[in-house]
């Protein structure tokens, strides 16, 4: 039989994040959230020296999966989390289910990606809209969290830092978790 070390130590990372985790009510899910990711980007940084990778590959899946795992080891039994449930054609990243109801849905982003004009032309405010009428979850139940506002651009940087913007809805919707990613402290 053939072994291979890769898939193996592969399957010990994704089955981390099924592991149960006692949060106290002491520890701030930010830190330890921004610790993780931390480590991530560091240990990724340290394989593309020595991998001679150029580009750094994407760990929007796995920050995803950072924000999921936290939110299941802390809210109680009633809760559900749920990675990219599909209805129509919307798939929000995160959908949590309250007593099998949609309760609330996040939106991950470490970047803003493909979708450039998710601020100026106010894109995520009709995401919300319409996720909001396929799910049925409050609009004030559905949001963003970023990475950090560094990732975005210089415009988005700035709202965050001066906490001033013409759309006062931004600050309803899109939660900016730290000031830098993590990448940018390696």
């Amino acid at each position: 039989m053939i072994e291979s070390k890769i898939a193996k130590n592969y399957e010990l990372f994704l089955n981390s994040f099924l592991e149960k985790r006692k949060i106290s009510e002491t520890e701030e899910i930010s830190k330890l959230i921004y610790f993780d990711l931390f480590l991530i980007r560091q240990a990724q940084w340290n394989y593309k020296i020595q991998f001679n990778r150029k580009i750094d590959s994407s760990v929007s899946d796995i920050f995803q999966d950072l924000i999921a795992y936290y939110l299941k080891n802390s809210l109680s039994n009633e809760y559900q989390v749920i990675l990219e449930e599909k209805i129509g054609n919307l798939r929000p990243d995160i959908l949590i289910k309250k007593n099998g109801n949609c309760h609330a849905i996040i939106e991950i982003k470490t970047t803003i990606g493909w979708d450039r004009k998710l601020i100026e032309n106010k894109n995520y405010v009709n995401r919300i809209k319409k996720l909001h009428k396929a799910f049925g979850v409050p609009k004030n139940r559905i949001f963003y969290i970023f990475e950090s506002y560094a990732n975005v651009n210089k415009n988005f940087k700035t709202i965050f830092e001066t906490k001033k913007s013409k759309d006062k809805n931004i600050f309803n919707y899109i939660f900016p978790l730290f000031k830098d990613s993590p990448a940018h402290i390696i």
